[in-house]
């Protein structure tokens, strides 16, 4: 502990020199560790990882230790270096670690004080790049075209005026849903009474024996547009459909549940992929393991799991084509508007739920966790949702640069 401290008394002058608050502070905290919270606040940084030579480079340190001195007084902050000329052959393509997997080569998690902010960090990386080629004679040509980064947690994060009214947008479609459900199952009662009531075998002395028929499960009486439009937007009904195990359709229609043991393996094939690349992502402490079972003959089907989404495409074109067909065997004509029609159908059922994703992704899901890397992780790809909010709902993001559908494809 000793050696670890000397060498951050000799270290900061240096790496802050251009810093005098930022580097005033840290050495007030480390000549008085007696003094409350400062032991904790050096104790809270990241230290030397085990396991070097197997490329663990990364120590994030004490991220809760950190929070829990006051704000302000401390925060923490996670300093990290990529490297933008490092590509990896995933069988199919090559991939930027920088910009497709972002994986950072080293980071280390530090709790400095309010008064250190990103800027002065990002100046003493800069200052520790230069100074151990100086003055140790070290040359690091692998951080030589390195990006590096800094990402300091905010434990109160505002909400801003989008988040509130996409938060406002949610909680009335919450409303909704609730208060239809409860309207429907008030009329569809009622109705129930209504024919148990009318009923000849009703005995009035004897109520309680006609009660099971009014409980739910038996056949809807309901015929009426408002009663149908109730049930649409009612929440109870909603899900009872959506984990219901019943075949939809008629009897006299062709039999297309073939295709949902193709949506089962295809969306298990999908999450086995994001899952393993969405590790890559984020630092671990195993990258030269990792490495090594990339090239397993066994690992090629979370590499190919790209090709995971050509099989939604296949049956989405099928049946369009489907749906078409059966239309044009119709008797009633079809033509161009009832082809732009088929267009406007499609794109008003897969609008709205994918216009909801992008909001709460955009506008909610930072206030959804935290952690250390978290900032780093999420307002980059946050702000691309405001931005190209435009060009993912007319589908068009594609038509722009790689880097750009790269952002925002999800």
């Amino acid at each position: 502990m000793r050696l670890y401290l000397s060498i951050l008394v000799y270290l900061f002058p240096i790496v802050f020199s251009d810093s005098t608050q930022c580097r005033n502070d840290i050495q007030s905290v480390l000549s008085n560790l007696s003094h409350s919270y400062n032991l904790q606040m050096i104790d809270a940084w990241g230290k030397l990882p085990s396991g070097l030579l197997d490329l663990n480079l990364n120590s994030y340190g004490s991220y809760d230790s950190c929070n829990a001195i006051p704000e302000s007084i401390a925060h923490y902050c996670y300093l990290s270096t990529g490297h933008s000329n490092i590509t990896m052959d995933l069988s199919i393509r090559e991939i930027p670690l920088n910009s497709q997997l972002p994986n950072p080569l080293m980071g280390l998690g530090v709790c400095v004080p309010q008064t250190c902010d990103e800027s002065n960090l990002l100046q003493a990386m800069s200052s520790i790049h230069v100074n151990l080629s100086k003055t140790m004679g070290l040359n690091f040509g692998i951080l030589s075209a390195a990006t590096d980064s800094v990402s300091c947690s905010l434990r109160h994060r505002p909400m801003s005026k989008g988040a509130i009214t996409v938060g406002c947008l949610f909680g009335f479609i919450g409303f909704v849903g609730i208060s239809c459900s409860v309207l429907y199952e008030w009329r569809l009662w009622r109705k129930r009474k209504a024919v148990v009531l009318k009923s000849p075998d009703f005995d009035m002395s004897h109520p309680e024996q006609q009660l099971p028929l009014l409980q739910p499960g038996r056949q809807d009486p309901s015929r009426s547009r408002l009663d149908r439009t109730l049930k649409a937007f009612s929440s109870l009904e909603n899900l009872k459909s959506l984990f219901s195990s019943r075949v939809p359709g008629k009897k006299e229609e062709p039999d297309l549940s073939c295709l949902d043991g193709i949506r089962v393996m295809s969306i298990m094939w999908v999450i086995l992929g994001h899952t393993y690349f969405w590790i890559l992502t984020l630092p671990f402490d195993n990258l030269k393991t990792s490495m090594s079972v990339l090239e397993n003959p066994s690992f090629l089907i979370v590499l190919n799991a790209f090709f995971s989404v050509d099989s939604f495409f296949v049956m989405s074109g099928f049946l369009a084509s489907y749906l078409m067909i059966r239309e044009l065997r119709k008797d009633r004509p079809f033509g161009f508007f009832q082809i732009i029609g088929l267009y406007v159908h499609r794109y008003l059922r897969l609008t709205p739920t994918y216009l909801l994703v992008i909001l709460f992704y955009g506008w909610l899901a930072d206030f959804t966790g935290n952690g250390a890397t978290w900032k780093q992780r999420t307002l980059e790809k946050h702000a691309l949702c405001h931005t190209n909010l435009w060009r993912n709902l007319l589908y068009v993001d594609d038509l722009y640069n790689a880097d750009l559908r790269r952002a925002s494809r999800h």
